[in-house]
């Protein structure tokens, strides 16, 4: 089920966007500093799904009972850091993939295609997380950084589950992308070599009935190995992100609520 309503220009164009505007907003400060983090994710994902017909209710499935789906054996990440000064801005993208073989618990149905309770089911589900946040000083020292902004989310979900039942074949999908402007909290502490660093950001919307509750944590630490004008860095850290969304149209609605969480392993080049 594509949600025309929700769905936006390519991500890769909103992202696109939104750095031009951190851009503008960054001229005239201090000349930027540079720092690149690629990283190797292991998330694990949790939650309900659910999907109806109009009028009727929609009965949940959890995703690791229901769906059987697990961790993620291993994800992309990356984090870039861009510093104008006081304004501080984060881009971020996470590719997450998770598949299992499960049995409904609660009735699934999209586009005419009906799935009871007790169908065996195999499911497959990509989630793509792109953010841009940019933050501004309230506590800037240079062992300490406080700040506070603003930025948007996109996340892309597209999952489909397929019946397993000879006797009751069918796939329903489930796929959306939601644009989601967010506030932030960025804090970050310097010890010599070692930051410890956190960002915090989320937005509750409600537009035509539709809604959606999003945020996004993300904390770590990572040491400095070398700085000869490049500097390297290895770090690890924690994310959790949760995105709760109900939505309809004049053929489906549906309810969504993903919660995505596990460690990572960071390696930074700055300058």
């Amino acid at each position: 089920m594509r949600r025309p309503g929700l769905t936006t220009a390519p991500i890769t164009a909103l992202v696109t966007a939104q750095l031009a505007t951190f851009a503008l907003l960054g001229t005239g400060c201090s000349a930027p500093q540079f720092a690149v983090e690629p990283r190797l994710d292991q998330p694990a994902v949790s939650g309900q799904v659910a999907a109806a017909a109009p009028g009727q209710p929609l009965e949940p499935n959890d995703v690791e009972g229901a769906l059987d789906l697990g961790s993620d054996d291993s994800a992309f990440g990356v984090r870039a850091d861009i510093r104008f000064g006081s304004p501080h801005i984060v881009l971020s993208f996470l590719g997450s993939g998770f598949d299992g073989e499960g049995t409904l618990t609660g009735q699934l149905s999209d586009d005419g295609v009906v799935l009871p309770a007790g169908t065996d089911v195999g499911t497959d589900v990509e989630f793509g997380l792109y953010s841009g946040v940019m933050t501004f000083d309230v506590v800037p020292t240079d062992t300490v950084e406080v700040g506070l902004g603003f930025g948007l989310y996109v996340a892309d979900l597209d999952a489909t589950v397929v019946s397993r039942d000879a006797g009751n074949p069918g796939t329903i999908d489930l796929q959306t992308t939601l644009p989601i402007p967010v506030l932030a909290l960025q804090a970050a502490f310097e010890f010599g070599d070692l930051e410890i660093r956190g960002l915090v950001a989320g937005m509750h919307l409600q537009i035509d009935g539709d809604e959606a509750t999003f945020y996004d944590l993300d904390f770590g630490a990572r040491y400095r190995l070398f700085d000869a004008g490049v500097s390297g860095s290895i770090g690890l850290g924690w994310r959790y992100s949760r995105l709760d969304a109900e939505y309809e149209d004049d053929d489906d609605n549906a309810s969504v609520d993903l919660r995505l969480s596990g460690p990572y392993l960071g390696i930074t080049i700055a300058f």
